[in-house]
């Protein structure tokens, strides 16, 4: 994984957030990194 996308991840982590639009993006972002794998 990119260190900008683990950096991201992260993120979401440490928030923890319910909010349904970043779960979106996340999701985006883990789909258009699986891939690359």
């Amino acid at each position: 994984m990119s260190q900008a996308f683990q950096k991201f991840q992260n993120f979401i982590k440490f928030q923890n957030t319910e909010n349904t639009g970043l779960k979106q993006i996340f999701c985006f972002f883990k789909n258009s990194e699986a891939p690359k794998r």
